[in-house]
């Protein structure tokens, strides 16, 4: 399995199934207890409880239950699934007349319409090359030839077929609702504990009656590479699919997942991409989603293991009280998981989640597993209006109205939300349907009074961002202005919150914009004053004595001192200057191979005629051998430049050898602390010439900060690689690797 999801190669997909002509699902059952065959593994009393629970809730018939014996284990042999658990099932269902063999060798035709696997039954079939060449062995590596149990269950009706890579679901994207495909529909209940799996099915009855009420949580990624783009696609697919059906929806398309910091109450769906395991607010240990939620995260392996509270997402989103999920067992390819757009379309339009799921999945004998109630519908025609009870969802009822309203009738919404003017949801729907009438000073008015009334400091912070953002986009005039002033409200109302920094850099360009240099300087000694700890601190205070606001902050920490003896290069690091110079603060960086190393030691002196580092990289205990001789063809990297002239610069590569000259008259001289290899040190004399300069005068800035790269620890002195930095979508505005400002003496 791949840290990250792939796009397959070109697959050709020429197995396409018989027609099933009546065995497909439009011909069989409805979906009630009679329409469901419950997978039983007789191992497990708790597999025999959860399924007994649910035959009860949903009026599964006795006759429908089919016990094996099997393993207990999430994970399972080829060989055991087709033993003891493929071939039984479908004995089971040709000896109860729930299948019929009309023609020996193709598909069954089939009474049942879902199958349900529950707690005890395994979850994924390991990848097989028992009956292999080396040659197979080799072709197949990726998981072709491994499958979630569910996925190759679905196609229970078929005689064998290939294994490798997945099979073409006939029911993706067709147009009529009987593609004539043998399908059973599959789903699981399963969890972290047998508890959680039973409650699926009452979760469900519970949404269906009551309805299923809440906010929608939307987290796409924008990668920009086109090779993810079809993830982003389905996620702002579901996005759109969800507002359409009156969910308030927030939709994130930053890089990051979703903070932890970010408030995420009554969660009815989440949808979000790509970390390999729970995080984000959903992580806090209150954090319950709202009664029937649907949740999924896509990623690689959400769904490889499901009976746990800390891997993968499937089981932890599952714990926190969703009540259906899905996921990948193992390596889907992107192209082979969930079209989320279509599934949310269906589901919302009444299908059961499982028909839902299994319509929007590309791919079966393939990866993706899918955990609840086969059954659940809380869309199906009639129980949404069942719900209709006043109270609290009376309050949702209202929300999804004036969402539905917003998209054509924004007037419509304006008055549904004055009518709750004091409830801050609707204060946001609001905003958003004036913008739908193009009233933007209206809506950063109304986003003015949330970020004044919101009752917690992210929630509040974001709506400042937002009527910022709103009134310096509106073509007004002062527009600009108005934001500024917005800003410096946000602020001066939260200074010191980490979610701030936000905030600060986009005061900061529209200050530089509008040339208002008090304001920039003034912006600039607020970080310095209030982050005096941090990278962004530090860069600040630089920012002010560059440009000559020295007087309103404390000096930079970072003094290069002139060296009346230069040091020795000599790789023995043992000279006074070393002693005397400058010493950047050591911090944690991923500069090695594997897991990177612990700390990084730089000091940096100068005289008339050059400037002296000295580095040192230190693999910490237990990390012997991270820098071994094969993997440190060039070990360090310098990019050096004044921060006023970051054209006028010179990278210097240090290769791993014990002494050296580059261009410039560069010289270096380097040393391994021990026969371990556990890291290594390097004095390098960098003559001025080099740089295209003379001496820093007195007071001289230059930027500094540390960049992972590869196997190579990058120090530039560069004022536009430390400012590009800040862009990054991160809580700092500077990348953590930042130290700051060196000034000369």
């Amino acid at each position: 399995m791949t840290g990250g999801l792939r796009r397959p190669h070109i697959l050709i997909l020429l197995c396409i199934f018989c027609g099933a002509g009546p065995s497909a699902p439009a011909a069989r059952a409805a979906d009630g207890g009679e329409s469901v065959v419950i997978l039983v593994n007789a191992a497990s009393a708790d597999s025999e409880s959860v399924a007994a629970h649910y035959a009860e809730v949903r009026g599964v018939p006795e006759a429908n239950i089919c016990r094996v014996t099997c393993t207990t284990s999430e994970s399972m042999s080829r060989r055991e699934f087709d033993a003891n658990v493929r071939r039984p099932l479908r004995r089971f269902l040709l000896d109860r007349g729930l299948a019929a063999e009309r023609v020996p060798g193709a598909p069954l035709e089939l009474k049942p319409q879902y199958l349900v696997s529950t707690y005890g039954v395994p979850v994924k079939i390991r990848e097989d090359y028992s009956d292999a060449t080396p040659e197979d062995v080799a072709r197949r590596r990726g998981g072709e030839n491994a499958a979630s149990v569910d996925s190759e269950l679905a196609l229970i009706a078929l005689p064998e077929y290939p294994l490798a890579g997945p099979r073409p679901n006939p029911l993706y994207e067709q147009a009529g609702p009987d593609a004539g495909a043998p399908l059973l529909f599959t789903a699981r209940l399963d969890g972290p504990t047998p508890e959680i799996a039973r409650g699926l099915v009452d979760a469900a009855v519970h949404a269906e009656k009551h309805g299923l009420f809440g906010i929608a949580y939307v987290d796409a990624r924008d990668h920009g590479n086109p090779d993810y783009a079809l993830g982003d696609d389905w996620m702002l697919d579901a996005a759109a699919a969800l507002e359409e059906a009156g969910f308030f929806t927030r939709v994130d398309r930053s890089r990051k997942t979703f903070d932890p910091d970010m408030p995420m109450p009554d969660a009815a769906f989440y949808f979000g991409w790509y970390e390999p395991d729970f995080c984000g607010p959903m992580a806090r240990e209150q954090f319950r989603f709202a009664a029937g939620a649907v949740a999924y995260h896509l990623h690689s392996g959400s769904a490889a293991r499901i009976r746990t509270t800390r891997m993968g997402w499937a089981g932890p989103l599952l714990d926190k009280g969703a009540a259906a999920t899905m996921g990948a067992v193992f390596e889907p390819y992107l192209s082979g998981t969930v079209d989320l757009g279509e599934f949310t379309r269906l589901f919302l339009s009444g299908k059961t989640f499982a028909e839902s799921a299994h319509r929007a999945t590309p791919g079966l004998s393939w990866m993706m597993t899918f955990v609840g109630d086969p059954l659940y519908a809380p869309f199906r025609p009639g129980r949404q209006e069942a719900a209709r009870n006043g109270g609290r969802d009376r309050r949702w009822l209202d929300v999804r109205e004036a969402v539905v309203a917003a998209g054509d009738d924004p007037g419509r919404a304006l008055a549904l939300c004055a009518k709750r003017g004091s409830d801050l949801l609707f204060v946001e729907l609001a905003a958003r349907a004036l913008l739908r009438h193009g009233r933007v000073r209206e809506a950063a008015a109304m986003y003015h009074k949330l970020a004044r009334t919101a009752p917690d400091e992210y929630s509040s912070l974001r709506a400042y961002g937002r009527s910022g953002e709103l009134l310096a986009g509106s073509d007004a005039a002062g527009g600009k202005l108005l934001a500024l002033n917005e800003y410096a409200e946000c602020i001066q109302t939260r200074p010191r919150s980490p979610h701030t920094l936000a905030i600060y850099r986009r005061a900061l360009g529209l200050a530089r914009s509008l040339g208002q240099a008090d304001v920039e300087a003034a912006l600039w000694s607020e970080l310095a004053d209030n982050f005096p700890d941090r990278a962004i601190g530090r860069f600040a205070a630089g920012e002010l004595w560059a440009g000559g606001f020295r007087d309103t902050c404390a000096q930079p920490h970072v003094v290069v001192p002139r060296t009346a003896e230069p040091p020795s290069i000599d790789g023995k690091a043992d000279d006074e200057a070393w002693e005397e110079a400058a010493a950047i603060d050591a911090l944690p960086h991923l500069v090695g191979p594997a897991n990177g190393q612990d700390s990084a030691s730089i000091r940096v002196c100068f005289d008339a005629a050059a400037l002296y580092v000295f580095a040192e990289l230190s693999a910490g205990p237990n990390r012997a051998g991270l820098f071994p001789a094969s993997s440190r063809e060039e070990t360090l990297v310098l990019t050096l430049s004044p921060r006023r002239d970051a054209e006028r610069g010179v990278t210097i590569r240090v290769p791993d050898t014990r002494g050296g000259a580059g261009p410039g008259g560069v010289v270096w001289r380097s040393a391994t602390p021990s026969d371990d290899n556990d890291g290594w040190r390097v004095e390098v004399r960098i003559p001025f010439a080099a740089i295209g300069g003379d001496p820093p005068a007195k007071g001289a800035v230059w930027a500094a900060n540390f960049v992972r790269e590869g196997v190579v620890l990058k120090f530039p002195f560069r004022a536009v690689e430390t400012f590009q930095s800040w862009a990054q979508p991160d809580d700092d505005p500077l990348s953590h690797d930042c130290v700051g400002y060196l000034v000369f003496e």
